[in-house]
């Protein structure tokens, strides 16, 4: 058997898909950042921080094509948002956040509202590290103040949960923790 070929690290970012301009700029900074540090990064594909990370993705002089993957509730790849390289039109409504989120080592979440939440509860499901970048609003800050000083949502310590007050500090955490994370590792053993 061959050896498998090495891949990008996929980080999975979710957030509201309206937003202000604080958020957007945030999102932005982000995505520079992941694709500046060699990841690759998924979203619902659509806008908001979704466009806005792909969008800061593209900024970034690592920036590859096939670096942004938007997984669309719809089977219209023509709703996708400009910047996202891969399309991947589910056609499964919000039944598409379990594939986004699986796609992921970790997941990344910004604002947010009842999807954001949803999602961030599947990545806790499915055993990912979630990264809380509280400063932006939303259920991420939401969830960040009821952590207060648990790493978790509940006695089964299913996921590491960070919550991080910046981009450059959600980085520099995914960084350290994406070293000792298997890319595509299961999540069921």
């Amino acid at each position: 058997m061959e050896k498998q070929k090495d891949r990008k690290k996929i980080i999975v970012i979710v957030g509201s898909a309206r937003c202000s301009m604080r958020v957007i700029k945030l999102a932005k900074e982000l995505g520079k950042q992941l694709c500046d540090n060699n990841f690759r990064l998924a979203t619902g594909g659509l806008g908001g921080v979704m466009e806005a990370v792909f969008a800061g993705a593209y900024q970034s002089s690592k920036y590859k094509e096939g670096d942004t993957i938007g997984v669309l509730p719809v089977y219209n790849p023509k709703i996708a948002n400009a910047y996202t390289d891969i399309v991947i039109p589910s056609g499964l409504g919000f039944s598409r956040n379990t594939i986004l989120v699986s796609m992921g080592v970790a997941v990344v979440a910004i604002a947010g509202g009842a999807g954001t939440l949803s999602e961030i509860s599947l990545a806790y499901q499915l055993h990912k590290p979630i990264v809380l970048i509280r400063s932006s609003g939303g259920w991420t800050k939401k969830i960040s103040n009821l952590l207060g000083l648990s790493d978790s949502l509940d006695h089964r310590k299913n996921s590491l949960i960070k919550s991080v007050s910046s981009v450059n500090e959600a980085v520099e955490y995914l960084k350290k923790i994406t070293k000792t994370v298997k890319k595509y590792e299961p999540c069921w053993i």
